[in-house]
């Protein structure tokens, strides 16, 4: 029993439709992983927009596939493609405002009840020889003219030894050129900032302001 052309070609024709259905299934798979990498990549740049040029926005609208673009606050590239709610990114964290200002008025007065306490200069001071004491470090900065200085020891934590010494050292704000400056220390000898590390709070922990 033969075959008819008629027949080879609905089996040929039937084959290339399977073809180009998985061919246009495959075709959209990539397609929508594309988009989703781009709107990935569109928030990201929205959000790094913002905390640049410390915006809020309400809301950043999308345009629709092959409608005008939307702009924002600010020129952000957008993809073409739609959303059922606009991105709205979170408002930019509050921006702590730096001292605009420190007081210099000495009152007349008798009441002594107000008084200001005057910031100091810290540091951590190492690579010190291990016999040096808190007085002798804090001698040889008084000679070379920083003033108010306070000399603390580090001792080590858990039983650990080390060759050298290391000190917390602070002074009089006064004193900042001094003690900055490379020959007010002893050769060898390395200063750094002092770095105050915050308390880590749980959410039930009360905190006592009286002390502070």
């Amino acid at each position: 029993m033969g075959v008819s052309t008629s027949d080879i070609e609905a089996i040929v024709s039937r084959s290339v439709d399977a073809a180009v259905k998985v061919m246009k299934e495959c075709l959209a798979s990539v397609v929508k992983e594309l988009f989703d990498r781009i709107l990935k990549l569109e928030e990201k740049l929205i959000l790094s927009t913002c905390r640049k040029d410390n915006l809020n926005p309400i809301e950043w609208p999308l345009p629709s596939v092959g409608g005008p673009a939307v702009a924002g606050p600010a020129a952000v590239p957008t993809a073409l493609t739609t959303r059922s709610q606009p991105f709205q990114p979170p408002p930019p964290r509050l921006m702590v405002p730096k001292t605009t200002l420190r007081g210099k008025s000495c009152s007349s007065s008798t009441s002594t009840s107000i008084r200001a306490v005057p910031r100091r200069l810290h540091a951590f001071v190492t690579r010190l020889h291990i016999d040096t004491t808190e007085e002798d470090l804090t001698n040889w900065l008084k000679e070379k003219g920083v003033t108010a200085v306070k000399c603390k020891r580090i001792v080590p934590k858990d039983g650990r030894q080390f060759d050298t010494a290391a000190f917390h050292v602070s002074c009089d704000l006064s004193a900042t050129e001094r003690f900055y400056d490379e020959d007010s220390w002893p050769d060898g000898a390395e200063m750094r900032d002092w770095i105050f590390r915050q308390p880590q709070f749980q959410a039930n922990d009360v905190v006592d302001n009286r002390n502070g």
